[in-house]
């Protein structure tokens, strides 16, 4: 009896933290529906209530990175001259605690289809989308947002073409 205990304390104290981890995670995975509904909608009210003052988005490119001030002014600013509708299908999401690295936190990861129609005459695009949000006290910290953005401009009609040096 006495070797149970140990075992029975240890699956218990395993049983709490596992039922923790899937607590916070539906809690994130609602704040981040959330603020995607507000994103694709334009609601820029629920948008800033739920980003953290710290907050940072990071993405596509490797050195595109904004504030919270940013990143709200660029949806404002893409909604009034250039957004008539986006329509954002949600494949997948997955969530993660990392308790290890530089990345530690509760992240949760939403995989959409995603088509964006123009109002500025730009014809319409249709892209997967793959983006990660950290989530702490209710709040998020920092997001990072992964696309072909080479295949977004070919629909727009954009062509690419090497330079000189490669030819």
């Amino acid at each position: 009896m006495q070797k149970l205990i140990p075992v029975i304390i240890i699956s218990f104290m395993m049983a709490c933290t596992s039922s923790d981890e899937a607590v916070v995670a539906e809690k994130n995975t609602k704040i981040v529906y959330q603020y995607i509904e507000a994103s694709v909608s334009g609601d820029f009210e629920t948008m800033e209530s739920l980003l953290a003052e710290i907050y940072v988005g990071a993405g596509p490119g490797l050195k595109d990175t904004v504030t919270k001030a940013q990143h709200i002014a660029n949806w404002k600013g893409r909604w009034i001259n250039d957004f008539e509708s986006i329509d954002y299908n949600r494949t997948e999401t997955v969530t993660k605690r990392i308790t290890l690295g530089p990345y530690i936190g509760d992240w949760v990861s939403d995989w959409a289809y995603v088509t964006v129609t123009y109002k500025n005459g730009l014809p319409p695009v249709t892209f997967w989308l793959n983006s990660v949000f950290r989530v702490r006290n209710g709040l998020i910290e920092q997001s990072r947002v992964f696309y072909d953005t080479g295949d977004v401009m070919r629909q727009q009609g954009f062509t690419f073409q090497p330079p000189d040096s490669i030819q």
